[in-house]
């Protein structure tokens, strides 16, 4: 199950409600950036918006306008780290189901090898170090 953008405090609540008790304990198992931010995260539903935005990736197409991309939280995908020059990317085109991501290697990954992603969009990969963590500080 996927949550998607426009994600308020309430609204990932209700969500959140919706999941599973596995998927639940999925999600509080991840990390969260409110202590990083000032943000008092002691309620559930300000927990739960913290804990979506700091692992959520774009989505598909959104369904109400195609040139937008959704934002959602992918457990799996969550637990991917990030790097500049990652060896696999994640997409929701090719063989994956509807409403599923595909994880496809770019180069060969050897057992044991960590998997990283890029959390940045496309067209940050390849500036300057000091801009991509600018825009990092400011998402």
């Amino acid at each position: 199950r996927q949550l998607t953008s426009g994600l308020s405090a309430d609204f990932a609540s209700s969500e959140f409600s919706k999941l599973s008790s596995a998927d639940q304990a999925g999600m509080l198992d991840l990390y969260d950036c409110a202590s990083l931010f000032g943000v008092d995260a002691s309620s559930q539903s300000v927990l739960l918006s913290a804990k979506f935005w700091s692992n959520a990736v774009p989505g598909p197409p959104s369904a109400s306008d195609p040139r937008e991309d959704d934002t959602v939280l992918c457990l799996t995908v969550a637990r991917f780290n990030s790097s500049c020059k990652p060896n696999a990317i994640y997409t929701w085109h090719g063989s994956a189901k509807a409403g599923e991501v595909c994880v496809v290697a770019t180069t060969d990954i050897s057992p044991g090898d960590e998997i990283c992603v890029c959390y940045l969009p496309t067209d940050l990969m390849c500036d300057p170090v000091e801009e991509r963590q600018a825009w990092t500080k400011e998402t």
